[in-house]
């Protein structure tokens, strides 16, 4: 009888220390980590809607939706400044949710094997070249690049198409066409 309740005992105290500690550690990643975070990605400019960060062990994934006239280098620098203390030393992977536009669509399927081109050889001088070749005369094409990524927008009217490519050569293959 007294064996039964001690293990019943340490059963409970071993749920409720899991509990504890779970749920410590979900409230610390909520309040500590994301909602500052958050707040943070809905000041920048150009920034429509985000989503809440998703973090792991290398990443800190964020999709946000933005303006037609969002600067898109702007854009991931800023959160990765006002976010540099939640994002630590984690890759920030900004994803951006582009609607359909066929013709931006279209300009940026016609040059992905140039750029994936111009990726892989390290030319990333030829990248606007590509873009702009391939564009109509009403479609702009914007290009930027720093340390870990280069930027593409492709403006349409009120329209925009907006890309990261990383410049490390193992992640080219998470590009996709949307």
């Amino acid at each position: 009888m007294m064996n039964q309740l001690k293990g019943k005992v340490i059963l409970v105290t071993t749920i409720i220390t899991a509990i504890v500690l779970f749920g410590g550690w979900a409230i610390y990643e909520q309040f500590v980590v994301k909602a500052p975070l958050e707040q943070a990605i809905m000041k920048v400019d150009g920034i429509i809607k985000a989503d809440k960060p998703v973090r792991d062990q290398k990443t800190m994934s964020i999709q946000v939706e933005l303006s037609p006239t969002a600067n898109l280098k702007e854009v991931y620098t800023a959160i990765s400044e006002q976010g540099k203390r939640m994002i630590g030393n984690r890759t920030l992977q900004l994803d951006v949710n582009n609607q359909e536009y066929e013709r931006l669509d279209q300009v940026w399927e016609k040059s992905m094997f140039q750029i994936a081109e111009a990726m892989e050889t390290r030319t990333y001088s030829t990248i606007p070249n590509v873009l702009e070749q391939l564009a109509s005369d009403e479609i702009e094409v914007y290009t930027e690049m720093d340390d870990s990524n280069v930027y593409i927008t492709l403006k349409d009217q009120n329209t925009a198409l907006h890309k990261i490519l990383p410049r490390v050569a193992e992640k080219l293959g998470v590009w996709t066409n949307v």
